[in-house]
């Protein structure tokens, strides 16, 4: 487990990462989208993959809470081919959809990415994406990172679509040419499927669903490597604990980490030596406000609750 020095237990744990399969399988599929040397070492460059410079693209597609932001950063902060120099200052940018959700205000949100100076708003959607491509150049920038993708097209008309999948397209061929990475959940791929060209220039990856059988033992180090790190004793899993944990964070890993971080809050404010049942009880009836009878950890009935009602209200 990696952690941030200097900082409080509660926050030291919230800045933690344990990393898991997805993460290998991540960084193997963004290997292939750069170059390589001779000994197969991956290089500061995109791959093209036609004369014109084009490059692929990858989805990256999991349910909110899954964890996918947290874990695309992760691998492009630590990627050798990702790290700055002299000629690449900016490797790779990040931006997040903004709001409400336009192609102009997503060139925006780039260029601030970049902490461009005195971005002119007043500009026109085309002048925005010249300066986009012209600045991303200027950086020696490889990847476009573009999270929660699936907001450009919330409540976009076909033909706004269309110009959205465009400009994406056009940031991925000729001189300058990047790879760009979409995140988001399901509805990203499905909305991208009515462009052949962007199916075809895109690799997908997606995160499943974590799983009591499949996954049991990746879950239950993630709990005692957390429980070690605040000095307590990790839980019996008794009683269907771990299926408990993972009807309650609705099987997405991200939520199941948070939802456990927060029990290991109630145990420490406690003075508890060892983490029980009870603190999952009390966690997760202030994560949802619900009713006694309503409470994963409490009734015997706990997958038939419907937990995404609950912390829906």
């Amino acid at each position: 487990m990696e952690t941030l020095p200097g900082q409080d237990l509660g926050q030291e744990l919230r800045d933690a990462y344990v990393a898991t399969a997805r993460d290998e399988n991540f960084e193997a599929v963004f290997d292939r989208l750069l170059r390589t040397d001779g000994q197969g070492n991956t290089l500061p460059m995109p791959r093209h993959f036609t004369r014109t410079f084009e490059t692929r693209g990858l989805m990256v597609l999991a349910k909110s809470g899954a964890g996918k932001t947290r874990m695309i950063e992760r691998a492009l902060s630590r990627h050798p081919a990702m790290q700055p120099d002299a000629t690449r200052q900016r490797p790779w940018i990040a931006a997040r959809v903004p709001s409400p959700a336009t192609t102009k205000g997503l060139g925006v949100a780039i260029l601030k990415a970049t902490e461009y100076p005195d971005v002119n708003t007043r500009r026109v959607e085309r002048e925005i994406w010249d300066i986009v491509r012209h600045r991303l150049s200027e950086l020696g920038t490889i990847v476009l990172w573009i999270d929660e993708a699936q907001d450009l097209f919330g409540k976009s008309s076909p033909k706004d679509t269309q110009n959205i999948l465009n400009l994406l397209k056009a940031q991925m061929q000729g001189e300058g040419s990047v790879i760009v990475i979409l995140s988001g959940v399901d509805a990203l791929q499905q909305i991208a499927a009515t462009d052949r060209q962007i199916t075809r220039r895109f690799n997908k990856m997606r995160l499943q669903d974590i799983d009591a059988g499949a996954d049991a033992a990746m879950l239950r180090g993630i709990v005692a490597s957390y429980c070690r790190k605040a000095g307590l004793d990790a839980p019996s899993f008794e009683d269907e604990l771990l299926g408990r944990m993972i009807h309650a964070a609705q099987s997405r890993l991200g939520q199941f980490i948070e939802y456990l971080l927060d029990t290991i809050d109630i145990a420490l404010d406690e003075g508890a030596t060892s983490l029980e049942r009870g603190h999952f009880v009390e966690a997760y009836a202030v994560k949802s406000s619900c009713a006694t009878a309503d409470n994963v950890y409490l009734t015997r009935h706990w997958s038939r609750v419907d937990v995404e009602r609950l912390t829906e209200d």
